[in-house]
């Protein structure tokens, strides 16, 4: 699975988007769709939360992510920085 975020552009003086496309063998789309935002920081961040969050839904239907030329599974929250520390791992 390949998740793409383009980059940032301004439509108006009071709108921007982001593009995202999620493309593989689990994704639900095959083009990129377009978040809006207020700015361009704006629609960055909510791109990158509509991905997490499209891919937190991938993982509930049995999807698992892997980076590129790694075994490993990896969750959405790992990969978006949302994992906490447990108590065993805190020492």
């Amino acid at each position: 699975m390949v998740v793409e975020i383009g980059e940032p552009r301004r439509i108006d003086e009071n709108e921007a988007a982001c593009s995202v496309a999620i493309r593989g063998e689990c994704s639900i789309s095959d083009g990129a769709r377009d978040i809006f935002g207020v700015g361009t920081l704006h629609a960055l961040c909510l791109a990158l939360e509509f991905a997490r969050s499209m891919l937190q839904g991938l993982e509930s239907k049995g999807c698992t992510l892997r980076y590129p030329d790694s075994p490993g599974i990896v969750g959405a929250d790992a990969v978006f920085g949302r994992v906490t520390a447990t108590e065993d791992s805190a020492d």
